[in-house]
């Protein structure tokens, strides 16, 4: 799998994945490395965001944690989205509240992952992400 698809979705195979715990890191990166993808992970939000404004077209999807220190995954969102309108990014959590799911619905949040999840769910949402932000995108070329 990956980010090519039948479709011609080509615009590369990376993904920045951000979480503050070590060992969720750890484990995703397997999952995604399994996957076929590129990861660029960090713990810290602001880090990320400093990756990701060197180089806005490396990456096809972000991940992040909502809950981390500094820098929520929301805050990360529209700052990623303040560069890259067009990069989707999937927030991950463990919890949600009415407050998040308000944010949720006003901000361009590609999808929800509700931890825990398996690699399963993991492929077909991101498979599903990318299929839609590849859409988008010949439909803007298109219009």
């Amino acid at each position: 799998m990956g980010c090519n698809t039948e479709k011609g979705f080509t615009r590369n195979n990376r993904i920045l994945f951000v979480d503050d715990e070590e060992n969720v890191t750890s484990i995703m990166n397997m999952m995604l490395e399994g996957l076929g993808y590129e990861v660029t992970s960090h713990a810290d939000g602001a880090k990320a965001y400093d990756d990701f404004t060197q180089r806005p077209d490396g990456y096809s999807l972000v991940i992040c944690d909502q809950v981390m220190p500094g820098m929520s995954g929301m805050d990360l969102l529209e700052k990623v989205k303040g560069v890259s309108p067009e990069t989707p990014v999937i927030l991950c959590t463990g919890y949600t509240n009415d407050e998040l799911q308000e944010q949720i619905k006003k901000k361009s949040v590609s999808a929800v992952l509700t931890k825990p999840f398996a690699m399963q769910k993991l492929a077909r949402v991101i498979s599903t992400v990318l299929d839609n932000a590849y859409e988008k995108q010949e439909y803007d070329r298109a219009s």
